[in-house]
C-alpha cells in the first residue's frame, strides 16, 4: 500500500486531546470493517480486502442504499454478488392495522406503537358451543402463550398442542364453553 500524504504512523490507540474535543479521531475510509460512506458503487467495489470485513456495511450515495459484505475478504472479488443490498424501508400499517408503523429490515417488519416498543399481537377465541376439544386457528405466525377461561370466568388449564405456528388444539377432561386469550 502506498503511504498516505498527510498521515500519522499510529503505534498506540487515537484519542482526542480531552473529553470536550469536538474533532473526529477517525475517518472510516482508512478504517477496517464497520460503517463507511462512498459516492458510488464503484467505490465499494473498490475497498480493498485489507479493509473489509465480513458484516461491514457500505453505504452508497448515488443509489441510497446500504449494502453489507456477505463474503470473507479472503474470496471475496470486487463484483457486486459479494455484497447483498440492505432494506430499511419504513412501512406504513393498513387502515385495519393496530400499529402506527414499523422497520423492515432484510424483509421482516418489527411492528412498533406510539412508544416504539414492539407492539405484541393477541387473539381471543370464543367457544360458544361447549366442547372437550377446541380447535383455534389465530394467525399469530408464533406458539403463544394461552389462558383459558370457562363461561363463569374461572381460569382452566387443558392441554395444548401447537399443530403449526398458527393454529393450535386444547384438549379438556370435560366439554365446557368460555374463551381463550392468545399472545
Amino acid at each position: 500500500m502506498a503511504i498516505i500524504p498527510g498521515g500519522v504512523r499510529v503505534g498506540g490507540f487515537i484519542a482526542p486531546t480531552d473529553s470536550n474535543d469536538v474533532y473526529p479521531v477517525v475517518d472510516p475510509l482508512y478504517g477496517i470493517g464497520g460503517f463507511r460512506v462512498v459516492a458510488e458503487e464503484a467505490d465499494m467495489l473498490a475497498i480493498p480486502q485489507q479493509r473489509r470485513r465480513v458484516g461491514m456495511i457500505v453505504y452508497v450515495d448515488a443509489e441510497q442504499m446500504d449494502y453489507r459484505l456477505a463474503t470473507s475478504p479472503a474470496t471475496a472479488t470486487t463484483s457486486i454478488t459479494d455484497w447483498e443490498a440492505l432494506d430499511f424501508t419504513y412501512v406504513l400499517p393498513t387502515a385495519s392495522e393496530t400499529v402506527l408503523g414499523g422497520i423492515k429490515i432484510d424483509n421482516k417488519t418489527v411492528e412498533l406503537n406510539t412508544n416504539s416498543q414492539l407492539q405484541t399481537k393477541t387473539f381471543e377465541h370464543n367457544q360458544a358451543a361447549a366442547s372437550n376439544t377446541w380447535s383455534i386457528t389465530h394467525n399469530l405466525n408464533k406458539n403463544p402463550s394461552v389462558t383459558i377461561v370457562d363461561s363463569g370466568g374461572t381460569v382452566v388449564i387443558g392441554q395444548i398442542d401447537y399443530v403449526s405456528k398458527n393454529e393450535l388444539t386444547i384438549n379438556f377432561t370435560a366439554a365446557f364453553g368460555g374463551k381463550a386469550y392468545l399472545n
